[in-house]
């Protein structure tokens, strides 16, 4: 289940909010957020509730905040204003217990190049404290799927920008997290490919919280078309608009 939480106060610059009292199955809450870049307010009083057990799609084109919103809610940058909750913990706040919960697809590739797939699959594990990068159920499913095997001694710098796409997806999963959050996880694929994508997404959310972003409304109709059934949001002038 995904929530936008309509803010009361609809003015131009940021207010004071207060912590939330939090629902045993909300997973994410994203509450009133804004983030100036350069004089400019990139994010604007957005709101967001995510549920347990879900999948949320937030689409938008490029250079309207994605990327921001979702290194925000990673906790890799920090809203100018406003809070974000992971499973009730205040992740600018707290003892950052949440990481261990979490899995990340950024946009650019952050695979070591001079290394093949294996090698840095490897790599994230031991980040993670596994022997076996494939032992999580979520990782291994997204590996043969996605057919990475015949790249396994591929070094990723020889790769295209699909294929490391597709070793970033597996990278992601390598710690069996319970929320995943992904920026354009279908960009840079085929049809066949993001067709592939959308079977890993619904079987991810079936015991997962899954965000995702997309760009492309074109891959957007593809996954909808494979049968995924996602609360969509448009991100647009710096809020979130329910898609319809």
């Amino acid at each position: 289940m995904c929530f936008i939480n309509a803010p009361l106060n609809r003015s131009s610059s940021p207010h004071r909010i207060s912590d939330p009292v939090f629902d045993v199955d909300t997973v994410v809450q994203a509450i009133d957020i804004w983030k100036r870049y350069r004089g400019r307010w990139v994010l604007k009083s957005l709101s967001l509730e995510v549920g347990d057990s879900s999948l949320t799609a937030i689409l938008g084109r490029n250079g309207v905040g994605k990327t921001t919103f979702i290194k925000i809610l990673c906790g890799l940058v920090r809203p100018t204003k406003g809070k974000i909750f992971i499973y009730g913990e205040n992740i600018h706040r707290g003892q950052g217990d949440y990481k261990a919960t979490l899995g990340v697809l950024m946009h650019e590739n952050i695979l070591y190049e001079e290394l093949t797939v294996e090698e840095n699959l490897n790599y994230y594990a031991k980040m993670y404290g596994v022997d076996d990068p494939l032992s999580s159920a979520p990782a291994k499913e997204a590996y043969e799927l996605l057919g990475l095997e015949k790249y396994r001694d591929t070094k990723v710098g020889h790769l295209s920008f699909g294929w490391k796409k597709r070793a970033n997806i597996v990278r992601s999963l390598i710690n069996d997290p319970l929320l995943v959050i992904m920026d354009e996880p279908t960009s840079g694929l085929d049809e066949q490919a993001t067709g592939e994508v959308a079977r890993l997404l619904e079987k991810l959310s079936s015991n997962k919280t899954i965000i995702f972003t997309i760009s492309n409304k074109e891959d957007l109709d593809i996954l909808l078309e494979k049968g995924i059934k996602p609360d969509i949001y448009r991100l647009e002038n710096g809020r979130l608009i329910e898609y319809v």
